[in-house]
């Protein structure tokens, strides 16, 4: 896991690419800035930087996410749910 992620119980403020919205849901577990744009990335930077207390709810419900939908229960669960569709098709 990066340094600074969702699961180590820090907000994101990160660029809309690739699958990272999986992970950070917009202004609930941190920000993220359309690809490309370096301004608006450090102006939601400095919104997690200004305001701690924001910063630290984010942080937390960005750790319950990652627990929910990422953890090794949750991936076998879902490995054996397609397995078992693969093997009834």
């Amino acid at each position: 896991m990066p340094p600074r992620s969702p699961g180590n119980q820090s907000p994101v403020a990160s660029t809309n690419v690739g699958s990272i919205d999986e992970l950070v849901v917009e202004e609930k577990t941190g920000f993220l800035a359309p690809a490309g744009d370096a301004d608006a990335l450090a102006k939601r930077v400095l919104q997690l930087a200004n305001n701690p207390d924001k910063a630290r709810e984010m942080g937390q419900a960005g750790r319950r996410r990652v627990e929910d939908r990422f953890s090794k229960e949750t991936m076998v669960r879902h490995l054996e749910d397609m397995f078992q569709r693969l093997v009834s098709s």
